[in-house]
């Protein structure tokens, strides 16, 4: 009498097992990778709109008010102007908002005037709002220069 090649239940069943292990390893390291990525270009967003800002006052001789804000999870991006030109009138009318970061700080308020002259920290200290990281703002170029996987907070407490 031949036997049968063919699998026992024991063996699908731990195959089985191994599979859904090895799945569900894969989607939360995909999950926290996606959260890092995020970050990291709504970081690159907010230096970015920063860097515009600066442009437009310099460019339109305008001094412009920035200011950033928690709302909730998110950090909102306003700027006022006393005098739009109308060619830059409609970046002066909506808010931005950032969904994946915070500042340290609870607001801050940036100006940019026309003649080259800045009001505003050296820095902006961000972090991530759904996993631990945080990077900083260059205020003097606008480039996000630094990265870590320490929340900023217990950076503090250590200190």
């Amino acid at each position: 009498m031949k036997r049968r090649a063919s699998f026992t239940l024991i063996e699908i069943v731990v195959t089985m097992a191994l599979v859904i292990l090895v799945g569900s390893l894969m989607t939360v390291l995909g999950n926290r990778m996606f959260q890092e990525k995020q970050f990291e270009i709504a970081s690159k967003k907010l230096s970015e709109e920063l860097a515009l800002t600066e442009s437009l006052a310099l460019t339109y001789q305008i001094d412009i008010t920035v200011f950033l804000k928690k709302s909730g999870k998110d950090l909102v991006l306003t700027r006022e102007v006393d005098r739009a030109p109308p060619k830059i009138a409609f970046l002066f009318e909506k808010s931005i908002t950032f969904s994946h970061i915070q500042l340290e700080n609870r607001e801050e308020i940036l100006r940019f005037y026309g003649n080259h002259h800045k009001e505003m920290p050296p820095s902006l200290a961000l972090k991530a709002t759904q996993i631990k990281k945080c990077a900083t703002i260059d205020t003097r170029f606008f480039h996000v220069y630094r990265e870590s996987p320490v929340n900023l907070s217990s950076q503090k407490q250590v200190e």
